[in-house]
């Protein structure tokens, strides 16, 4: 932002140009400090999230109702959908 004004900032000129600058580094920080807030607490939901999948996938009744699948150490494993 250029003024259009030629010739040295006056006093108070300086002083607001410094005020804003120190505003603008605050509300930066603050910015900065609600992201990584708002980061921890979806890693959070996340790590909640997979901790109730894993608890629902080791759940015998869940177990039971899944074919099973039979791996051969080869490429990939065959589903037997037959049982």
């Amino acid at each position: 932002m250029q003024d259009q004004r030629q010739g040295p900032l006056t006093r108070e000129e300086k002083m607001m140009r410094a005020w804003l600058k120190y505003y603008k580094s605050v509300a930066n920080k603050e910015k900065a400090q609600l992201a990584r807030t708002t980061h921890r607490a979806n890693l959070l939901c996340l790590l909640a999230h997979g901790l109730l999948l894993d608890q629902a996938a080791n759940d015998p009744l869940v177990q039971a109702s899944c074919p099973p699948i039979h791996c051969d150490g080869r490429l990939g494993c065959s589903h037997d959908w037959r049982s």
